[in-house]
Order: structure tokens, then sequence, then C-alpha cells
């Protein structure tokens, strides 16, 4: 057990990370995965006000918001035993994209799917459904691993320090979407 005076201070723990290698390509790949987090923070700032806007009395907001839980909640307890089998890098490159590209499926317009059948309000739903299920499914390929990815590329005795700048996409994205999503509205 380290005594109190034999314990680093923060900020000689920051400047010994500072001069790793492993350090500046863990900040690329958090650099890379910002896009994501905004991603998923945007899912909550500015699509409810994007549901109500498209599905007027037909927008649950509550419930859509509910779906992607459920899918990462059900779809983890299935699909644990498959992704084990790859490696945690894989899983969230695979898993990353599959979120990111989730929002072009609010590219179709609900009048395209008036052809099936259906009013405009519900094409949109469809698509919005479409939308929050594949990001839902990227979202527990990826998320899961990030924090074993994390654990795995640290040097040792520097884990808890990199597994807390593994928060920092979502720190950044957070006040950022929040600007964003006031703008975009």
């Amino acid at each position: 057990e380290k005594k109190p005076e034999d314990r680093e201070m923060p900020w000689t723990i920051m400047l010994s990370v500072f001069k790793e290698a492993s350090f500046w390509r863990f900040m690329l790949f958090l650099v890379l995965l910002l896009g994501v987090k905004l991603n998923f923070t945007h899912q909550f700032m500015i699509m409810p006000k994007y549901y109500d806007r498209v599905l007027g009395s037909l927008s649950a907001i509550g419930l859509l918001n509910s779906i992607n839980p459920i899918i990462i909640v059900f779809g983890l307890i299935l699909m644990i035993p498959i992704l084990n089998k790859f490696k945690a890098f894989d899983l969230i490159v695979v898993g990353t994209t599959i979120s990111a590209v989730s929002v072009f499926t609010l590219l179709v317009p609900g009048k395209w799917l008036t052809g099936f059948g259906l009013p405009i309000e519900q094409g949109y739903l469809v698509t919005i459904l479409a939308q929050i299920g594949i990001f839902a499914i990227g979202e527990l390929i990826w998320s899961p691993r990030l924090s074993e990815y994390t654990v795995t590329i640290a040097p040792k005795g520097r884990e808890g320090t990199y597994m807390s700048l593994a928060a920092l996409p979502m720190f950044i994205a957070k006040p950022l979407n929040g600007w964003l999503s006031g703008f975009l509205l």
C-alpha cells in the first residue's frame, strides 16, 4: 500500500502520460470516437423535437427514447457469447460505423413509404424506428468493448488515467451538441 507521501501528484501523472506514444494514439482514437458520441447525444437533444415535428400526435417521445436501451439490454444478453469471439478494436470499428451511418435512414422522406399504404407520418415513424434500431445495434457492438480496449492499450499502472480519458469524447460532445442543437433548431 502506498503512503500518501508516496503517491504521484496529478500534474506528475499528466506529464508522464503526455510522454507516452500510446497516449497520442489513444487521443487520435478518441477524436474519431467524438463523431459517434455527437450522434449519441444528438439522439437525446434534438431528436425528441424532430419526433414531435414530423410525427405530430404520434410522437410518443418517451417510448421512442426507450427503444435504444431495450435493444441494448436484450441484445447484449443474446450477443455477448458471439461478440466475445472478436477483438475489441474490430468491434469498436464495426459498431461505431453502424451507429454513425444510422442517421442516413432519416434521409428517406416519409412520403416515399406512402406507396406501401402508410400515411406520411407513419412513413416517418418507420424511418425513425429504423434509425433508432440501427444505432442501437451498432452501440451494443462497440460500447461494451470500449472499456476493455482502453485498459488493454494503457501502460501498466495507468489504466485508471486512460479509463478517465475514455470519457473525454462524451465530455466534449454534450456541451458541443447542446450549442449545435440550439443552432440547428
